[in-house]
């Protein structure tokens, strides 16, 4: 007898948990909105984020400007004073490039995704506008004083010359690979100069 008194609370419990369920539906995970910060990272196609797809499989890659202004509240962008460039009306050089920028949130990106517990999202836009410009500026000025006015020129191997064709007397600079900068005075000889002369004309 209560064994079977046993069973039967049992089954009160399970059928008072299903009313309590169905009553109260489980809330679904709320889904993270993509914005221009993963647009700069490559993770945003016209469908959403992009998801891991078949080998051979390609999706459509949003640049940020694409993205920014395909949203719901994207203000309206014009051809003759497109406010999105405004930075080319600057003078030179007082942004860093956009090129550095992007390469600089795209690895912090990737670092804070595959090294935190949360996948990045507790981070999400900490590097914003201000802080990757500075970083920018950082890297940039560092890199000029390693560097110097000619430190790229490390990068660069001048190609030899053979033979080089100059007129006679004059001077040519000659780069050898792996060596300094050589001068070159070609001079032509007398006998040389004695054979490339016309034969004089005769009087009849």
């Amino acid at each position: 007898m209560p064994l079977r008194t046993k069973r039967k609370a049992d089954r009160d419990l399970s059928t008072d948990e299903e009313a309590s369920d169905e009553n109260n539906p489980p809330k679904s995970p709320r889904r993270r909105k993509a914005n221009v910060y993963d647009a700069v990272a490559g993770r945003i196609s016209s469908n959403g984020f992009v998801k891991d797809l078949a080998y051979g499989q390609q999706e459509a890659i949003l640049a940020p400007e694409e993205a920014l202004f395909k949203s719901i509240k994207a203000p309206e962008r014009f051809q003759e004073d497109d406010f999105y460039w405004a930075d080319r009306h600057l003078p030179p050089d007082s942004l860093p490039g956009s090129d550095l920028l992007e390469a600089i949130h795209v690895f912090a990106s990737d670092h804070y995704q595959y090294t935190t517990l949360d996948h990045g999202y507790s981070d999400t836009k900490s590097l914003d506008g201000s802080a990757l410009l500075a970083l920018g500026i950082l890297l940039e000025e560092s890199a000029r004083g390693v560097l110097g006015e000619t430190g790229d020129m490390a990068f660069v191997e001048g190609q030899p010359i053979k033979n080089p064709t100059v007129a006679s007397g004059n001077t040519m600079d000659v780069e050898q690979a792996g060596g300094p900068v050589t001068l070159i005075k070609v001079t032509a000889s007398s006998s040389r100069d004695s054979s490339r002369r016309t034969a004089k004309r005769r009087r009849l």
